[in-house]
């Protein structure tokens, strides 16, 4: 099915125009629209996941860019990605038209709310690395 065939049907769901211009979308297919945008969010969850556990060197300097208060907010944010990426799974699997559709108004929801954040996130950690001064030699000795 075509996705614009399917927000005929549900006018509660971005325009395929809105998901274009906010993730990298190939195709016009509901499934292909759906990995699209399951993809980045994937890959944002990913991120955060490693950031809030501090899993490799990269992320472990990462996480001291961050406030106790933005590790929290990551956490929440990572929390409502976690529960996209299973209703998209959930929605695929059984096959349910409308569980797609609302799944596509709750992606908008939280990428309208929360894609401002995510980004200032990132230019903080960016800023970050660009502030270090410490030489990763030096702080992993152990390693050489």
């Amino acid at each position: 099915m075509k996705y614009e065939e399917l927000r005929k049907k549900h006018k509660e769901i971005p325009s395929l125009k809105w998901l274009k211009n906010n993730f990298e979308i190939e195709g016009n297919e509901v499934s292909d629209v759906m990995k699209s945008v399951y993809s980045m969010l994937k890959r944002i969850a990913s991120y955060f996941e490693s950031l809030l556990l501090g899993e490799s060197y990269k992320t472990f300097v990462e996480r001291t860019f961050l406030t106790e208060k933005e590790k929290e907010e990551l956490s929440k944010m990572y929390r409502e990605l976690q529960i996209l990426i299973n209703k998209e799974l959930m929605a695929c699997i059984a096959m349910d038209e409308k569980l797609k559709a609302k799944w596509f108004a709750e992606v908008k929801d939280f990428w309208e709310k929360r894609k401002g954040r995510i980004i200032e996130i990132l230019e903080k950690i960016c800023e970050g690395w660009k502030k270090r001064k410490t030489k990763i030699e030096r702080e992993t000795k152990y390693h050489w």
